[in-house]
């Protein structure tokens, strides 16, 4: 996996018509890699998305993949939309031994601040949000000892276009979808706290079964150390997820004691109650 892209050719499968691939596109260029873009998608389809990128020296492919345009790529770079399990474009890819990433992963080997990340079936958004305002209350008050806060992932917009003003002090939250969160096993980096809302079936038409569903969202964890932080709920599917975390990062656990109608909150490790 090339970590310098100045001057290697990058070949972005999937710009989306809804602007998923263009953050990454323009950093790509930014960066001084030669971008190819190649999307099923036609040129009317993908207005929006090529206006975000008029003027910018990138060549595309619009309405069809040739397998000619990975001759002389040095990495593909693969919109989480894409289900790698259908794409014969991406297979190709990979039996030529071209190495392959998504924008979170791009993200996440190069960010130097603290991650928050987020993830769920249900409340995901609303749970980054919420996290992202407290912080940036908190920023407000007095004994802030962090920089800026940084909100992006699957909500907002791509955190690589602001990626070079980020600082180590800085706390950056980001929503992560599973879609994001299959690939996160290629970069090996899970953030400091990770948050998993409950797990329910969804997205089953991509992902197959429940269990390869929780597998993805477990990444979201499963690369973390013995410093970072894992939050859980009681229940809400989380007899689905590896537990692989048990003897490795701090967990705690939440959720709702529904005889007596109250937050319950464990600490790390131990179980013990941290408030009711």
């Amino acid at each position: 996996m090339p970590t310098d892209v100045a001057g290697k050719r990058v070949v972005v499968m999937g710009l989306g018509r809804f602007g998923g691939g263009v953050g990454v596109t323009r950093w790509l260029h930014d960066q001084g890699a030669r971008v190819h873009v190649t999307d099923l998608g036609n040129e009317e389809a993908l207005a929006k998305s090529l206006q975000s990128l008029k003027g910018l020296d990138i060549s595309y492919r619009l309405g069809s993949h040739a397998e000619s345009d990975l001759d002389d790529c040095d990495l593909l770079v693969v919109n989480p939309a894409v289900d790698k399990r259908k794409a014969s474009y991406f297979h190709t890819a990979v039996q030529r031994g071209i190495p392959w990433t998504s924008e979170m992963n791009l993200f996440l080997e190069r960010c130097p601040g603290k991650i928050v990340g987020i993830t769920g079936t249900v409340g995901k958004s609303t749970t980054t949000a919420m996290i992202g305002d407290i912080l940036d209350a908190a920023k407000a008050a007095d004994g802030w000892v962090y920089g800026q806060v940084w909100l992006g992932g699957n909500i907002g917009k791509s955190l690589l276009d602001d990626l070079a003003k980020i600082s180590a002090g800085d706390i950056v939250v980001l929503e992560l979808s599973s879609f994001q969160l299959e690939d996160a096993s290629q970069g090996r980096r899970s953030p400091h706290i990770a948050l998993i809302t409950n797990l329910r079936d969804n997205h089953l038409d991509r992902h197959g079964t429940m269990q390869v569903y929780a597998e993805a969202k477990a990444n979201i964890y499963r690369y973390q150390a013995a410093d970072d932080w894992l939050i859980l709920p009681f229940a809400g599917g989380m007899d689905l997820l590896p537990r692989d975390w048990t003897d490795r990062q701090r967990v705690c656990r939440f959720g709702i004691d529904a005889e007596f109608r109250r937050v319950r909150l464990t600490g790390p490790r131990d179980g013990r109650p941290m408030t009711d």
